[in-house]
């Protein structure tokens, strides 16, 4: 039998120095392998570290800008709600100041940082706009230049409620004693129309309206039945009416008079036809003694709708009050000066 050749991996040896050779090459080969392997690793090591940093300002730069844009939607809401006041906004224009401003010693709404600068703030309370002023603040109101004039407050600067008079605009009188301070406003110009005109003697009576209700009693006989049986009926009707009773007099004053009467200067009966009349009739020498009667207060001064609303204002404030302004307004809707001068 012929015999099997032997196997190649027995008749292929290499010798010592193609081994080296392809140890070396080998060495070579993991040695270039790692090379790249760490260049690449420290490219790539690099690229995610500049991304990182690069995505890391983008959010810290959008985080930045949301924040911002968070603040400003806070402030422009707390301004709309707020409504703060500086002495520069009253300035603008006119009319610029409300007919009624609260004085007020301390609110929360003056620590927010909107109101910085700020003297105040305006409220809408059931309709009525009120500018409320720190009573630290409130004497710059006195000094600025406001186009429809300087602010004043009477009798002084308080903590309270003011409401302008009617008749001289951005004089504030405190509601606590306004009507009082009406009465004695129109109490010295009546005064100072008589000495103007001449008189010897006037005198001031407060008139009240007061309703009276009466009843009337009486038979009336039907025609139901007949003779004795004829059947008789008792009716009542009711009815009222109004009077007007003196109160007491008010004022009172005697002067040596003159027959050379001077124009008075109307402030509160500027355009009452009564007066009107009574300075022309004296003006043409045609008067010796004459009656009028006057207005109390008027539906220009105050009306009962305002009155409702301020009341509403006192009662959001936290004022403490024994009366109402509405219950005031009616009760001086029922008087009436009665004003006799004589010549």
């Amino acid at each position: 039998m012929p015999e099997k050749p032997e196997n190649n991996k027995n008749n292929t040896k290499l010798n010592p120095e193609q081994k080296e050779g392809l140890l070396d090459g080998l060495r070579r080969g993991v040695a270039s392998l790692a090379s790249q392997t760490g260049q690449f690793a420290k490219d790539t090591s690099e690229k995610i570290k500049d991304f990182a940093e690069d995505g890391a300002d983008y959010i810290k730069e959008k985080s930045e800008d949301l924040k911002e844009r968070a603040l400003q939607a806070k402030q422009e809401l707390d301004r709309r709600l707020i409504r703060p006041v500086t002495i520069e906004d009253l300035c603008k224009e006119a009319p610029s100041l409300p007919n009624v401003i609260r004085v007020f010693d301390d609110d929360k709404k003056m620590d927010n940082e909107i109101s910085q600068g700020a003297i105040g703030f305006m409220d809408v309370i059931g309709g009525l706009k009120i500018l409320n002023v720190q009573e630290k603040h409130a004497n710059e109101l006195l000094e600025a230049d406001i186009p429809d004039g300087r602010a004043s407050f009477l009798p002084f600067i308080t903590a309270g409620l003011y409401y302008n008079d009617p008749y001289l605009n951005n004089r504030f009188i405190n509601l606590d004693g306004y009507f009082k301070y009406i009465e004695k406003a129109k109490l010295a110009e009546l005064d100072q129309i008589a000495h103007k005109l001449g008189a010897k003697h006037f005198k001031v009576n407060l008139m009240e309206e007061r309703k009276t209700f009466a009843s009337v009693k009486g038979k009336q006989k039907t025609r139901a039945g007949e003779g004795k049986d004829r059947v008789g009926a008792e009716a009542s009707a009711g009815f009222s009416f109004n009077t007007s009773e003196r109160v007491k007099i008010i004022d009172e004053n005697y002067f040596t008079g003159s027959d050379t009467p001077e124009m008075p200067e109307l402030i509160y009966f500027k355009g009452n036809s009564n007066i009107q009349t009574l300075i022309d009739m004296r003006m043409s020498g045609g008067i010796v003694k004459k009656t009028f009667y006057l207005e109390y207060l008027t539906n220009a001064e105050f009306s009962l709708d305002l009155a409702k609303k301020i009341d509403g204002a006192i009662k959001h404030y936290g004022f403490e009050s024994n009366t109402t302004v509405s219950s005031e307004i009616e009760r001086e809707k029922r008087l009436t000066f009665e004003y006799i001068i004589e010549f």
